[in-house]
C-alpha cells in the first residue's frame, strides 16, 4: 500500500492516513468515537474505516474528538 498523506491536528491524539487509492486508516485516541470505526475503543495500529470503503477519500482533517474525511468526484472505486 502505497500511503500518499498523513494527518493529525494540533489537539488530536489520533492519525488517518490516505492510501494513494483512497482507502482511510485512523490509529490513536477514540473515546468519542472520532476514529469512525463504529465503536469507542483507542486503537494502537492504524485500521482501515470501513465506512469510508467504496469512496474514494483524498482528504481528511483530525481535531480533539472528530474526525473529517472529505472525498473526490470519483465517489466508487474501480
Amino acid at each position: 500500500m502505497d500511503v500518499c498523506s498523513v494527518v493529525s491536528g494540533c489537539t488530536s491524539v489520533h492519525m488517518m492516513a490516505i492510501s494513494s487509492e483512497g482507502d482511510v486508516f485512523a490509529w490513536g485516541r477514540n473515546e468519542k468515537g472520532q476514529l469512525g470505526l463504529g465503536h469507542a475503543k483507542d486503537m494502537k495500529c492504524p485500521t482501515l474505516v470501513e465506512a469510508m470503503k467504496g469512496k474514494k477519500v483524498v482528504a481528511a482533517a483530525t481535531g480533539r474528538n472528530h474526525s473529517l474525511m472529505l472525498t473526490g468526484q470519483e465517489e466508487e472505486k474501480e
